[in-house]
Parts: C-alpha cells; sequence; structure tokens
C-alpha cells in the first residue's frame, strides 16, 4: 500500500512541476500583419488568439495594437484551460439549455429532464452522441427527449466544431468527440439530481463508434447503446476502396491540401458533404450513406434544422483513417452493449461485424425492413427503440 502511494505521490509532482507562473505575453500588431502568422509565430492557434483577445472578426486587427498571446497568469488553483459549467446550472422539467467546457472550449447541449422531475431527486442519467455532421436538434434530440420520458436525465450536444459549439469548424476527430462525451458525462455527474451510479452512453450511426471508444475507458458507464452503427473509421475506408494501398491513392489526397493550407494560413479547407441533387451524387459517384443522408439533410427532409450545416473539414481524413472501434472491441468484455439496427440498413454488415466481435453481455433489436436512416426519425422505429434501450438500461442499474 506504501508503495502505491508513494507512486500516487510521485506521479502528482510530476504533474504538479508542470504548472509554472508565467507572465502574459503580447504582441504590437505592426502593417501588414496577418491574424493567422502571428498565430503562427507565436505558436498558437488562431482559435486561441481569437478566444483570448474577444476578436469578432479575425479580418480586422489594426497597426499598434495589443494582442495577448499567451494564455497569461496561472496559479495552482486555476487551470490553464476554462472548465465546469459556462454558468449555475438549475434544471427545470422538460428541455433545459446549457453550456459546457469540454478541453477548454465551449460544448452547447440541450438537457431532458423527466416529466415528474424534481430537484429534490436522483435520477439515472445518460448522454447520447449524434452522428458525422449532426446536432442537438436532430435524431439526437429526438431519443434524448424521448428517453427523459422513460425516467431518466438526458444529455445531447453539438460536438465541438459543428453546430453551435466552439472549436475547428466542421472537423470531424473522433478523439475530440470522445472528450466531449466524457466532460458531457462529467457535466451529469456533478449534478444533484443525478445518481452517478447510473450513467449509460448511446451513440448514433458514427456516434456509434465515438460513443464505444469513450464507454470503452470510462468506468462509470453502466452500459452503452448504439443505433444504426454506421463505424466510421479506418475499417469503413479500406472497405470502400479495396485495401490500405488504395488508401494512399484515392482517400489520403483530400486531407493532403487541406494540410498545407492550414498550416500556412490557419484556415480549413471545408467541402460539401450531402450532395444536394441526384445529378451531383451521380458526379461523385457518392457511396450509399451519403445518397441516404440526402434523404434526411437536405431542405424540407426531417432533420433540415437551421444549426446544421452541410459539408465537413477536409483535414477530418487524417483522424477518420486513424480511429477504428474494432481495435477496441476486447475492451467490452466487461460492458453490456444494446445495438438497434434495420435489416436493410447499408451500414448493418459492419455494425454486425463489431457486435460479433464482442464477448461481453449483448444484446440487439432488429427491424425488418427498416433503412438506416429511418430509425433516425420515424415513430414506428424510435418508439419501440426507445422502450428496448430503457429496459435494457434499467436491467443494468445499481
Amino acid at each position: 500500500m506504501k508503495r502505491v502511494s508513494s507512486l500516487i505521490l510521485a506521479f502528482v509532482l510530476v504533474i504538479s512541476s508542470t504548472f509554472v507562473v508565467m507572465a502574459q505575453k503580447t504582441y504590437t500588431v505592426q502593417d501588414g500583419d496577418e491574424l493567422w502568422r502571428i498565430a503562427r509565430d507565436n505558436g498558437i492557434t488562431m482559435e486561441e488568439i481569437i478566444r483570448w483577445n474577444n476578436i469578432d472578426n479575425p479580418d480586422l486587427i489594426y497597426s499598434a495594437q495589443v494582442l495577448n498571446v499567451s494564455q497569461g497568469d496561472e496559479t495552482a488553483s486555476e487551470s490553464p484551460l476554462k472548465h465546469g459549467f459556462c454558468e449555475d446550472i438549475s434544471l427545470k422539467a422538460g428541455k433545459n439549455e446549457v453550456m459546457f467546457f469540454s478541453e477548454g472550449e465551449k460544448v452547447a447541449a440541450f438537457i431532458f429532464t423527466p416529466e415528474n422531475y424534481s430537484a429534490d431527486s436522483v435520477y439515472p442519467a445518460l448522454v447520447v452522441t449524434p452522428p458525422v455532421s449532426g446536432v442537438k436538434e436532430q435524431t439526437a434530440g429526438i431519443y434524448a427527449e424521448k428517453l427523459s420520458k422513460e425516467g431518466f436525465i438526458t444529455l445531447v450536444f453539438d460536438p465541438r466544431g459543428f453546430g453551435e459549439s466552439e472549436g475547428r469548424k466542421l472537423l470531424l476527430n473522433a478523439y475530440n468527440i470522445s472528450d466531449d462525451i466524457r466532460n458531457a458525462v462529467n457535466l451529469l455527474e456533478s449534478l444533484e439530481q443525478v445518481d452517478a451510479n447510473n450513467l449509460f452512453n448511446i451513440g448514433i450511426c458514427a456516434g456509434a463508434g465515438f460513443s464505444a471508444f469513450e464507454t470503452a475507458y470510462d468506468s462509470r458507464i453502466n452500459a452503452l447503446a448504439i443505433i444504426s452503427p454506421f463505424l466510421t473509421g479506418q475499417q469503413d475506408q479500406i472497405n470502400s476502396v479495396g485495401n490500405t494501398a488504395n488508401l494512399r491513392t484515392y482517400i489520403m489526397p483530400y486531407a493532403e491540401p487541406a494540410n498545407l493550407n492550414y498550416f500556412k494560413t490557419g484556415e480549413e479547407m471545408i467541402a460539401q458533404l450531402v450532395p444536394t441533387t441526384k445529378e451531383e451524387a451521380d458526379a461523385v459517384n457518392a457511396r450509399p450513406i451519403i445518397r441516404g443522408m440526402m434523404t434526411y439533410y437536405l431542405p424540407g427532409m426531417p432533420g433540415d434544422v437551421p444549426n446544421w450545416k452541410n459539408g465537413l473539414d477536409l483535414q477530418s481524413f487524417n483522424y477518420v483513417l486513424s480511429f477504428s472501434i474494432y481495435d477496441h472491441a476486447k475492451m467490452f468484455d466487461a460492458v453490456p452493449v444494446f445495438m438497434v439496427y434495420g435489416d436493410e440498413a447499408v451500414s448493418t454488415p459492419g455494425a454486425l461485424e463489431f457486435y460479433n466481435q464482442l464477448n461481453g453481455e449483448k444484446d440487439k433489436l432488429e427491424f425488418k425492413g427498416a433503412g438506416h436512416f429511418d430509425l433516425y426519425w420515424m415513430p414506428e422505429y424510435v418508439d419501440p427503440a426507445v422502450d428496448a434501450i430503457a429496459e435494457y438500461f434499467s436491467e443494468h442499474m445499481e
């Protein structure tokens, strides 16, 4: 026991030694300066210099303007990153709009409470993670609201870079989203009305993989549910082009110009994610999952909401190609998993491949005749899925 304590103490001392008191560093703008160059020359990001100086328009800086180019003074009592809630959270019955910090950036979220909600009671809680590019007002919000009516406090969020959250614009980074999920769990656990012994995760489409990744390394989570899992990542991309050699020929070149452009200018290269017409889809030989997105996200479709943007940063390929939830299947030997899918969904083969690799407790609900996006919003699928997930989670409460 003494040895363990000594190791922990040594670790704490090492960590503590990294927190030094630093004077805030400034830079005076010269004629011809550009913000991205100032950020680059000072070893910081555009997002940091904009945030530290409350800059509304990055294109409007003026000669002799003094800019903060460091985080400023740090003390032992204050983390160099923003943390916790953006403001005090006082939950009411129904829908609550909240903000919290994830790795120093604001994340926009909804928290739904049960209809019989009382601030004097405690409830099991869960986090719902949206699909690729998805926001809280779409399918993830539908599931979160319906599950709150089953007695859960539920949280759904815009991943950083999407919707109303801060972060690199439209950058799909599985590891960042995993951090967002973990911090959403942290928020829930911090609430007095949440039963910290009964926390759960849900992921939809690609969010299934990201939610699974967070769950695999978070012992607080009692069980995981994945809905229409399209396990975006390395294996999916390999399957799309046939082999790893073709990744270098057909996939990686999309990211490389974006990498260089961001390095030189600090600006993202955004590509349209969902074709807006059949002709556009045919012209790029769009994959079935992308064609399916046209039936949900485009104007007039069920997922058409103002906060959703039809785009993705091309640097996303760097993170997609390095991520594979299949590599973490062994971590679910002690984590119950419930999968909901349609037997006609384009995502089903990959989902079943992951499911079959799981050696721990698991169960699944299959909808005959249902496609991938049918489970996003159609009541004939969503309602029984919610009932089944609520029952499964209830069976795994402490």
